[in-house]
């Protein structure tokens, strides 16, 4: 499946904004599609493409995302709806070898001022069977302060 993600960098945007080379703004677009799950039903996703994650700031240099998986399950609070749990990996300046769990998330936008996340998902692609879950974060790094990216994860 071909993922259409990305970063725009080093430039203005449409409202005067500049940004670095290290800095930028971020790009998923695809078609949405509805994925709704059975009471004992869930869908594993992994990993398929994923930006280099940058510091907002624009100080530090883009590194990797070097892994992400996700469970999508069931809301229990509201059965109709789905949640998912994220785990991702992120090496960027000297913060090597990060790791993020995140549960319980909606489809849509999930934040915590509390924990510092910030993350912004949709499904997509032509079977709700297998869609793709697109996923736009922005999280605190110990030291490289806030970063951000974009993922698409595959899930069957």
């Amino acid at each position: 499946m071909l993922h259409k993600i990305g970063r725009w960098t080093n430039g203005h945007d449409s409202r005067g904004n500049t940004c670095n080379a290290n800095q930028g703004r971020l790009w998923a677009p695809g078609t949405p599609v509805s994925v709704s799950l059975a009471a004992n039903q869930s869908l594993t996703c992994w990993l398929a493409a994923a930006t280099r994650p940058f510091a907002v700031h624009g100080n530090t240099a883009p590194d990797a995302l070097t892994g992400a998986s996700a469970k999508v399950y069931p809301n229990p609070a509201m059965p109709t709806s789905v949640v998912y749990d994220l785990t991702f990996q992120y090496s960027i300046g000297s913060d090597t070898q990060r790791n993020v769990t995140l549960a319980a998330l909606p489809v849509g936008l999930g934040m915590s001022r509390v924990s510092q996340y910030q993350v912004m998902c949709q499904f997509g692609g032509a079977d709700a069977a297998k869609p793709n879950l697109l996923v736009a974060y922005t999280v605190q790094a110990p030291t490289a302060g806030a970063i951000a990216g974009v993922a698409a994860l595959s899930c069957g």
